[in-house]
């Protein structure tokens, strides 16, 4: 593995984007540490932030690293990013592939954009986790997302395709506009989830606040569950396929948008 163990706590916030296995690969230490940095509006290389200790490009590990490190993993498509703390802004932003593991908190933006890949938080995140870029018509489109702990407002707004998972409570307006693909929070989601969903499924397992565009279609046994809480488990490293019972309190909308859209929870 490649190790880059922070010096100090930064003065401001430095963007790593450039540090992911494949920019890497083919790369001598002194290489790495010639590489150059932006901290806000200055110019510095890697060594001045970090001390690099080569091995396998296809693994990175950040050691001490805190939320002024911003942009880990971004636009990774293969190999894996391990970081042993917390992690800024940005983290596994458009990933296409490979896997990035976060063992602390993240901040906004987390995982927003990406098409493919795994990306881990074993602790909290902000706001915007897994939904899309500033400006984007569509959020993240691919791969998995699992948050351990709580997350921000809008928590997988405008989601195109794959799954978001939140172990934790989720803020505000989660799963809003979101397109297609599934959003689960195992905690309690804040005030107007779901709000113009189309065609994604939020599921649910504690009862959300009032759900006012949506048809109340009451409890049903869903063969679907069969299929998807397995599928989640793998995911997640939880259990919750064996102890549901399989039926879900369906609710269908948002009949503000095309109305295909749904929220489940678990019964």
């Amino acid at each position: 593995m490649t190790n880059f163990t922070q010096k100090l706590r930064l003065p401001q916030r430095v963007d790593v984007s450039s540090l992911t296995p494949e920019k890497l690969a083919g790369l001598s230490v002194a290489q790495i540490e010639k590489l150059p940095l932006r901290l806000n509006t200055v110019g510095i290389t890697v060594a001045d932030a970090f001390t690099v200790e080569k091995g396998d490009a296809d693994r990175v590990v950040f050691r001490t690293s805190d939320d002024g490190v911003e942009y880990i993993g971004a636009g990774i498509a293969s190999g894996e990013i391990i970081v042993e703390g917390n992690a800024g802004i940005y983290a596994g932003r458009a990933m296409k592939g490979g896997t990035v593991r976060i063992n602390g908190n993240a901040g906004d933006y987390a995982g927003a954009g990406k098409s493919g890949g795994f990306l881990e938080i074993t602790g909290n995140a902000g706001d915007f986790v897994g939904a899309g870029l500033p400006g984007q018509t569509a959020g993240s489109s691919g791969g998995a997302l699992v948050v351990r702990g709580n997350v921000g407002q809008r928590f997988g707004e405008r989601l195109r395709r794959g799954v978001v998972i939140a172990l934790g409570d989720a803020g505000p307006n989660c799963a809003a506009r979101a397109i297609a693909g599934t959003i689960w929070v195992r905690g309690q989601v804040g005030d107007t989830p779901a709000q113009a969903l189309k065609r994604a499924t939020l599921l649910l397992e504690k009862a959300p606040p009032s759900l006012p565009t949506y048809l109340d279609c009451g409890v049903h046994e869903l063969g679907i569950l069969r299929v998807l809480l397995p599928s989640l488990d793998r995911l997640a490293g939880t259990n919750i396929a064996k102890t549901a019972s399989g039926r879900a309190h369906r609710h269908m909308g948002c009949i503000g948008v095309d109305g295909r859209g749904e929220v489940l929870v678990l019964a």
